[in-house]
Parts: C-alpha cells; sequence; structure tokens
C-alpha cells in the first residue's frame, strides 16, 4: 500500500468497494499536495508542492496592535459586531450611495490568511456585481503596521500547503512574490459551500470593513479632537513664520532657519494622529468622501517638512556668507571667489524658494473647514504670509545670481563708481565730487580705488560746451557734470565716454551710490576710526563731518584725502564682520538698491536686462498713459538739499479724454543758522517736470527768472560739443514769457525753469498743463516717478473725484519714498 498521505474529499474504498480502513487512518494533521498520476480526465490536478512536514497552522509573527487604547478597541469591536442598518449607518457619513453596488442583508467577519502568489492556477472570474478592489486594499492596510511595513511575516516554506485551492466564485489573491492579506475561507477538505452563502459572507466582510474605516476616521477627528490640537500647534507655527518672514526682510537667513524649525516642529506634531493609520491607508481615507480632514492634516505635516528642508537651506546661506568678509580684500589669497560664494547662496535660496513655492501649493489644497473658528484667522495670515516669504527669498536668489555673474566674468571687469552726494542734488541722485573703480579679475577682487573727480576732470584736453543752466559757473563739461540726463542709462553712456576720454581706460559698466549706503553700513559694522585726522566716523555724523573735512579743513590741494583714506579702512572693517554682518549688508545694498540710492548700468545685455526689471537701472519710465516726473538740480546751492524740505502736490481733473493737473512744488530751506556754513547758502535750483510728448502748459507761477549769463562765448572759444547734449539743447524751445523753457528727453516732453530758495524761506511754483487723449477707454493710468536722491517727506495727489463712487478717484498722501504707479477706472 503507498506511504503517501493524502487529503480526501470522498471516503475511500478497496477494490471489493468496501472501506478501506487501513487508508482511512493512515491520514495525518499534514497535508501533501503532490501530484499525483492523472486517474481521471474530468478530475483538476493539485499544484505541485514541496514534501517536507509542517504544521498545518504555521505562527505568524504579527505588528503590534496599533490601537493599544483599550477604550477606543472595544468600542471599534462593538461597532463591527452589532447589527447595523447599513443605509442609516452609511448615510451619516455621506456614503449611502455605495449601497447601489451592495446585495442586502449580509451579515459576517472575515478571517485572513497569508496567500502565496500561484503561477499554476488560472483565477476564477468572479460572478458578483460591483468591484471591491479600493476595499480590499483598505483591508489589507489596516493590517500593516507603519514599524513594520516594509517587512513581511516570516513563515516557513510550508506556508503553501495552507493555500487552498480556488472553486467556483472565488479568486485568489495574486501579488508577485508576496504575502498579502485577504478575505477567503479556509477549510481542511476542500468542499465547496454554496455559491449565494459565499457571496453574502465576502458582502458583508466589505460594507462592515469600509464602515469600520469611516468610524474609525470619525473617531479620529471628532471623538479625540484632533482638529483642535492641529489648529492649536498650526498657530504656533504661523508665529513661528511671522517671525522668518521679519528675519528674511533683514536677510538674517540664521534666525530664519530656526524659524522654520520651530514653524516644523509645531506642523509635525499636528501629524501624529494620523501616524498608525500608515501613509498608504491615510491617503485611501482621503479620497472617500468626507476624507477631506484627513487630506488636509496629511497637507499640513508635508507642510512642515517643507519648512525643515526651507530652514535647512536658510542655514546653508548663513554658512556660505560666514566668511564673505575675505572676500573685501584686494588681492586675497585663497580659491573662493565672489562668484563662487554668490552661486553656493544662489542655490541655498532657490531650495528655499522651491519648497516654500510647495507650501503655497499644499495650502491652497488645505481645507479651512477643518480648523475651528477660533482659529481661522491664525490659517489666513498663514496663507498670507508665504507669498511674501516666497517673493523676498526669490528675490534674494535672483540678486546673489546678479551679483555672481556681474564679478564672474572671465578676464577683467571694471566698474566705474560715483559716490554721488545727494546733499547737492543732480538729476540721478547727487553731485559726484568723487569716484571709485573696482577691478574684479576671474571673479576675485583685485583693486579698489578711489580718486577727486576734478583730478579726472583736469586731463581733458578738448574742452566740451557744458549743458546751458551750466554755463555761468563752469567753463566745460566734464564728468562731474555729465549726470544731467534724468534717463540714468543715457548719463551713464556719457559718463563712460568722459572716463575714458579723461583716463584712457574702458569700464564694462557704471554705477552710482548715494551716501545712505554707506551710513547703512556703518550701522551694522560700527564707527570706523582714522586716528590721522583725529576722526571717528559712524552712520550719525559721516555725511557732515565727511563734508566738513573736504569743504574747509583739508589741504586745499588734495581735498578728498580723507575720501581716499578712508576706503581702505572700511574694507577692512568689512573683512571682520561676521556671517550676520554680513547678511545684513547684503540686505542693506538690496534695499537700496530697490529705492534707487544705488544705479546700475552694464555693457553686458543679460546684466542690464536684470537691472531694468528689478527696478534699479533708472531709466526714464517708458509705459502707456499719463505720467509726471519732477527733477531738481542743485547749482551753485552748495549742499542745502540736506536741509531742503520738499513737497509735492498734483490734483488732476478730467475734461473729456484730457487729464487737466495742477503740479504744486513746494521747498523749505532750513539752513540759515546751522554750524555748517555750507548748509545756510542760497539754494538755487533748476527744476525739470517729464510730462509726456504733446503735453500743453497752460500756466505758471512762482519760478524765477534769473540772468545768469555764461562764462564764455562759446562760439568764439572752439569748444567741441557732445552729441547727446547737442540734441538736448537743440530741442529746447524757450517761452520768454513765462521763463519756461521746454525740451525733448528719452521721448518725454520737459519744461525746465528755475526755483531759487534762499535759507530760512519757503518758495512754491505751480503748474497748470493739460494731457490729450489720455483719459479714453474706461481706464486712466499714471505713473509719479520719484527723482533718485531726493526725499519726498510729504507728496499729496488726488486723481479724479475721490469722494464720488468706487474707481471713480483716487488719493494718497504721505512721503513718497518711489515710484507711485496709479490706475483708476472711470466713471
Amino acid at each position: 500500500m503507498s506511504q503517501n498521505r493524502a487529503l480526501f474529499d470522498i471516503k475511500p474504498v478497496d477494490d471489493s468497494g468496501s472501506l478501506d480502513v487501513e487508508r482511512i487512518s493512515a491520514v495525518q494533521p499534514v497535508v501533501n499536495l503532490a501530484v499525483a498520476r492523472r486517474r481521471a480526465a474530468t478530475r483538476r490536478p493539485a499544484p505541485r508542492t514541496q514534501t517536507k512536514r509542517t504544521a498545518l497552522s504555521p505562527k505568524l509573527e504579527l505588528p503590534p496592535d496599533p490601537m493599544n487604547n483599550r477604550g477606543v478597541r472595544e468600542e471599534f469591536e462593538s461597532a463591527l459586531n452589532e447589527n447595523t442598518d447599513l443605509h442609516l449607518e452609511l448615510a451619516k457619513f455621506g456614503v449611502a450611495h455605495r449601497l447601489a453596488r451592495l446585495p442586502d442583508g449580509q451579515v459576517g467577519k472575515p478571517r485572513y490568511k497569508p496567500i502565496l502568489k500561484t503561477h499554476n492556477l488560472k483565477p476564477i472570474t468572479r460572478d458578483r456585481q460591483g468591484d471591491s478592489s479600493e476595499y480590499e486594499a483598505i483591508l489589507a492596510e489596516i493590517h500593516r503596521s507603519r514599524s513594520a511595513a516594509a517587512r513581511a511575516p516570516e513563515v516557513s516554506a510550508m506556508v503553501a500547503l495552507a493555500k487552498p485551492v480556488p472553486s467556483r466564485g472565488e479568486q485568489p489573491a495574486v501579488q508577485s512574490g508576496s504575502f498579502v492579506a485577504a478575505p477567503t475561507r479556509t477549510s481542511l477538505i476542500s468542499k465547496r459551500r454554496p455559491k449565494t452563502k459565499s457571496r453574502w459572507l465576502s458582502r458583508r466582510t466589505l460594507v462592515i470593513s469600509a464602515i469600520a474605516i469611516i468610524v474609525l476616521a470619525a473617531l479620529i477627528f471628532s471623538g479625540w479632537g484632533l482638529k483642535r490640537y492641529i489648529a492649536s500647534q498650526g498657530e504656533s507655527a504661523i508665529m513661528e513664520l511671522q517671525n522668518a518672514k521679519a528675519d528674511l526682510e533683514k536677510m538674517d537667513f540664521e534666525s530664519a532657519s530656526e524659524d522654520f524649525i520651530k514653524a516644523y516642529q509645531n506642523f509635525a506634531k499636528a501629524g501624529d494622529g494620523l501616524d498608525f493609520m500608515g501613509a498608504t491607508i491615510s491617503g485611501l481615507i482621503a479620497s472617500l468622501p468626507g476624507g477631506s480632514s484627513v487630506k488636509s492634516v496629511q497637507n499640513l505635516v508635508q507642510i512642515g517638512k517643507l519648512l525643515a528642508d526651507s530652514g535647512a537651506a536658510m542655514t546653508e546661506a548663513a554658512k556660505v556668507l560666514a566668511n564673505a568678509g575675505q572676500l573685501s580684500v584686494p588681492g586675497s589669497a585663497g580659491e573662493a571667489t565672489i562668484p563662487s560664494v554668490m552661486m553656493k547662496l544662489h542655490r541655498a535660496l532657490a531650495i528655499s524658494a522651491q519648497d516654500i513655492d510647495d507650501i503655497k501649493a499644499l495650502l491652497a489644497d488645505t481645507d479651512a473647514g477643518i480648523i475651528p473658528s477660533d482659529k481661522k484667522e491664525a490659517f489666513q495670515q498663514l496663507s498670507a504670509l508665504v507669498p511674501t516669504i516666497e517673493e523676498v527669498v526669490g528675490q534674494g536668489a535672483d540678486y546673489a545670481k546678479f551679483f555672481a555673474d556681474a564679478t564672474g566674468q572671465p578676464g577683467t571687469q571694471r566698474y566705474l563708481i560715483l559716490f554721488e552726494n545727494s546733499s547737492e542734488l543732480r538729476p540721478t541722485g547727487g553731485f559726484p565730487g568723487s569716484y571709485g573703480v573696482v577691478t574684479f579679475k576671474d571673479g576675485k577682487l583685485e583693486d579698489f580705488f578711489v580718486g577727486d573727480v576734478y583730478d579726472l576732470d583736469g586731463q581733458i584736453k578738448e574742452p566740451i560746451v557744458p549743458p546751458g543752466p551750466l554755463r555761468h559757473i563752469t567753463p566745460d563739461w566734464g564728468m562731474r557734470d555729465a549726470n544731467w540726463f534724468a534717463d540714468f542709462p543715457t548719463s551713464a553712456r556719457v559718463i563712460k565716454d568722459f572716463y575714458k576720454m579723461e583716463s584712457g581706460q574702458p569700464v564694462q559698466g557704471v554705477m552710482t551710490v548715494n551716501p545712505s549706503l554707506v551710513t547703512d553700513i556703518l550701522k551694522i559694522i560700527g564707527p570706523v576710526a582714522m586716528p590721522q585726522y583725529n576722526l571717528t566716523l559712524d552712520a550719525d555724523n559721516f555725511v557732515p563731518t565727511i563734508q566738513n573735512q573736504v569743504e574747509y579743513i583739508a589741504d586745499r590741494t588734495q581735498p578728498k584725502q580723507v575720501l581716499k583714506d578712508f576706503a581702505p579702512v572700511l574694507l577692512e572693517k568689512l573683512r571682520g564682520a561676521d556671517s550676520n554682518q554680513w547678511l545684513a549688508i547684503f540686505n542693506s545694498v538690496i534695499a537700496n538698491m530697490n529705492k534707487n540710492a544705488v544705479l546700475m548700468y552694464f555693457d553686458d545685455l543679460s546684466l542690464e536686462t536684470f537691472a531694468d526689471d528689478q527696478g534699479f537701472a533708472g531709466q526714464v519710465w517708458q509705459g502707456d498713459g499719463d505720467y509726471v516726473m519732477p527733477v531738481i538740480s542743485n547749482i551753485k546751492g552748495s549742499k542745502g538739499d540736506a536741509v531742503t524740505d520738499t513737497s509735492f502736490s498734483l490734483e488732476t481733473k478730467f475734461e473729456g479724454s484730457d487729464a487737466v493737473h495742477t503740479l504744486t512744488i513746494t521747498r523749505t530751506h532750513n539752513g540759515g543758522q546751522n554750524k555748517y556754513a555750507f548748509y545756510n547758502k542760497r539754494n538755487p535750483a533748476y527744476v525739470r517736470v517729464l510730462v509726456p510728448s504733446g503735453t500743453e502748459l497752460i500756466s505758471i507761477e512762482g519760478n524765477d527768472e534769473p540772468n545768469f549769463q555764461p562764462l564764455l562765448n562759446y562760439a568764439k572759444a572752439g569748444f567741441a560739443n557732445n552729441d547727446t547734449l547737442l540734441k538736448w539743447e537743440t530741442s529746447a524751445v524757450k517761452d520768454t514769457s513765462s521763463g519756461v523753457t521746454t525740451y525733448k528727453e528719452s521721448g518725454r516732453a520737459e519744461f525746465g525753469f528755475w526755483l531759487i530758495t534762499d535759507a530760512g524761506k519757503t518758495k512754491t511754483v505751480t503748474l497748470k498743463y493739460r494731457v490729450p487723449n489720455v483719459a479714453k477707454g474706461g481706464d486712466y493710468n499714471l505713473y509719479f516717478q520719484k527723482q533718485p536722491g531726493l526725499i519726498v517727506k510729504n507728496a499729496s495727489i488726488k486723481v479724479g473725484d475721490p469722494d464720488a463712487s468706487v474707481g471713480a478717484g483716487y488719493s494718497f498722501s504721505g512721503p513718497l519714498e518711489k515710484d507711485l504707479p496709479i490706475k483708476i477706472q472711470l466713471p
């Protein structure tokens, strides 16, 4: 008799038809499903298996029960086992429509066991209605612990013996090379059960499991108060983001990094309540009706992770600038270059900016409904903060790359810097009594030289005719007065020509620097001692002290020597600056560029385009619509603009499609009794008001008409003419009755007149003019451009009727710190 032990689904008999007791007694509680020879063509072959003996029910090493709260588990078990009206229960969660896919009246609970992939068995299609794959995935995931999700249960190879042959109405769960948990029946006897019962049990299993998931989600978000917990942690995170915004505005990346990390920690706490479910199951719940709370919390957790990553990038940015001081010393040794440092800074900030952009997208996809009403304001603040932070960080990244490109060209790059003194106003910011030349070679600072502009101007061999308003104070034109044009690119090209003519060297760009940048830097790094002059220069005394030294104390043969000596001392002080100070300096430079205290012009088109896009190229605005720009030039008024207050008032009315403006310029000279004599002198100013081409001057009141005479007869002197200046001069049309000269510059009309203010006095000039065809088509646009270097403490602008219906007027009152674009909808 064969020693093979087998499992029978019928009683064995011998050749005589009697029960074969010996074969029956040989059956053991071990299954051997080795393939036997086919005895009948209609019999299904059993799959070939191993012959190793093992227990039928191997002990599986299961992960710990995540629902370790006894009360919650008991409530959960009760919910699973009670008789339930499915329509009523599912209606509570808004998913009753899913019953349309399920048979009625099914009750039961599933059993689960490991099923190994089988290649020999062909799945038999279910004869059921609907697809339960979504719920099967949920059921499978419930039994995966987050700590054990990546490992399969340790089961001996003979677990395969426990695998049943599928019968009709069943489909084996097949998954490549791994165990999965799926509902199925386990039996020692391969006896078929009624088809209807199998379908009834499985359907009930799926429905109850779906209810369990929804009830579980409801317990988490309602019964456990997770919503309020998330909101409280989110509010703390928002406070940290507000701190980060303030730090970023100061370019304090190190502090901003700490704020981001604290915000992350608070957001991360909000997600702890979801951790036990695992990423996959919470994702599945989020896709179900009513699952938006889960998705929103997942978003908040992800926001926290992005904040941490952004904070790490900020830390890297701070480290990059930690050694920036070494780069400020001309000819310094070492492999680091300015472009390499700036590109590292750019990359760090770009990573942070991308993280913040992702955060903005997650916030837009987060349901504010999960936030309690008393916390909604904090959530809204978060949504409002992120775009601002993104803008600040993105701007820092862009500027870092710009500085890398400006200093990192192969070979030698030489830039001319004009130190313009806004105490003596000129069209692009101030009179440039001193200049500097900064030289970069292969990305390293090679030289920084400071000189007196009059030293260069003395090298001109062929004198050039100066602008008309200057001819009574200077016989010729030089680089000192070459910033005559309101359009900085135009002035910069003239300045370049003068510098090459006077020095013999070309430059690749021109920059202007207002003293406000130097005073801002001194606020950061502290005072600079100059013992040879018995001076200590700080942010408060820098401008008047240097001016006093140059005007009255210095050797008259070298009046600007104090500035030449100040430059290397300042660079040495910068060398010792720490990372936080360099971050503040970086921010200060950008801030001064944004308010036109620093202007730049480049031969390189990409650099000039960036300057134009960011607004520090200083060009006359060329957009459509109405336009006005008052420009003041101090002509032999010493340093009086430092103590002269300037205010503007503009009232605009509409007559048909024309705009009729009344512009009032008021200047109050507060000098006269100052200890510095250069603040007590008369302040003659030549004012030009740029307006759209075709503008008609209706009237002017209060302007001066002095009888200034040129120092030379230029027709007989044989001086050369500058082509750019000659074009401006030949466009001039003077109205002798009003004392106004009309020019053309940069596509604009320009009204020029004198406004002379004595010390201790106030002077006002009022112009009335008409701009045709700018108030039509429903919208009206006016661009008020501010002159660089000019401080406007008060500006009053009224367009149309500000008190009328919405969109019919515009009103502004306050300091004018930058250009002001105005747009209104006409009635």
